[in-house]
């Protein structure tokens, strides 16, 4: 039986799939305005000016309600653009601002001092209308045209369908391809994660079986990596945190970013969790302003491994 329903499942999925990317050209979305695994040990992340020139450094940050409301506050919005120009792509959870123009408005903060970050963001998602987005320095990673959609869910398996968009680093060095992938941004409901994790290894097979195989899942599962139900039944799937808290309050571990270590093999082995208070020499209280979560992140080569696979995909898509 449980066969047959991951079969119906499977078929709903796919179908999802073909219609998301049919439809991509009139959705909102996009720029219009391990068997088993062992988390490595703690790695300091590089200091704010000290991209590392042969690394990429991949993060994801549930912003807790991130709305009008947070942009207002002067201090909140200075440490969360500090936070994203940690980083060399950023998935974001829980954008609450539909009819706003708020990320465009975060994104010129983050761009003082000479910064060049541009995203890609969803349409509202869900009962909580919530918008997923990828927030990326354009001096160190270029979006693949054309290949940013959210999943289609017409049988209503997951309470907010997963944002998928494809990525490749601008290297320098001569005769080398640079690392290609595509990222599938994910927050679960928090009251369905049994249900939604046995859906999201089914997303993750049929993303991986596109033309790109690095094919990197993050955001906020609500659950630490012993409890992802079939998601963990993902060949050779390599999770970066382990038993490291990921919420502010030091108490749960909801967060990560997974991927099959067999066809990444782009990654260093470097991840962490961003610890806000420790980071900004700020309270417990004003990090709880900030978010109820802490970013993660993990650091990966940037230039494609001799087992990975370019992507090719139409440039299409228009970009801020």
């Amino acid at each position: 039986m449980r066969v047959i329903r991951k079969y119906i499942r499977r078929i709903l999925i796919v179908a999802g799939l073909v219609m998301a990317i049919g439809i991509w050209g009139l959705s909102k979305l996009g720029l219009i305005d391990l068997g088993t695994s062992v988390s490595p040990p703690p790695v300091s992340l590089p200091a704010p000016q000290e991209k590392p020139a042969d690394e990429i450094l991949m993060a994801s940050f549930n912003i807790q309600i991130f709305g009008q409301a947070k942009l207002k506050k002067t201090e909140v919005v200075s440490v969360l653009a500090q936070i994203v120009r940690r980083f060399d792509i950023i998935a974001i959870q829980e954008i609450r601002s539909i009819n706003d123009p708020l990320l465009p408005k975060f994104i010129e903060v983050v761009n003082q001092d000479d910064a060049a970050y541009g995203y890609v963001i969803s349409p509202a998602l869900g009962k909580s209308k919530e918008q997923f987005a990828f927030i990326f320095d354009t001096n160190r990673i270029e979006m693949i045209e054309n290949s940013a959609f959210t999943m289609a869910d017409p049988a209503k398996l997951i309470h907010r369908e997963p944002m998928i968009a494809s990525f490749r680093t601008k290297t320098t060095e001569p005769g080398v391809e640079p690392f290609s992938f595509t990222l599938i941004n994910v927050h679960t409901d928090p009251d369905e994660t049994d249900t939604e994790l046995n859906v999201l290894d089914d997303v993750f097979g049929i993303i991986q079986s596109q033309p790109e195989d690095d094919v990197i899942l993050l955001g906020d599962l609500n659950v630490s990596y012993k409890k992802f139900g079939q998601l963990a039944e993902v060949r050779n799937l390599h999770w970066t945190i382990a038993d490291a808290p990921t919420n502010t309050r030091q108490t749960k571990s909801y967060d990560n970013i997974v991927f099959n270590s067999e066809a990444t093999k782009e990654f260093t082995g470097k991840a962490g969790v961003l610890d806000l208070e420790t980071e900004f020499n700020i309270s417990r209280e004003q990090a709880l302003q900030i978010s109820d979560h802490l970013p993660i992140w993990a650091a990966f080569k940037m230039t494609e491994s001799p087992s990975g696979i370019l992507a090719t995909k139409p440039e299409t898509t228009e970009r801020h």
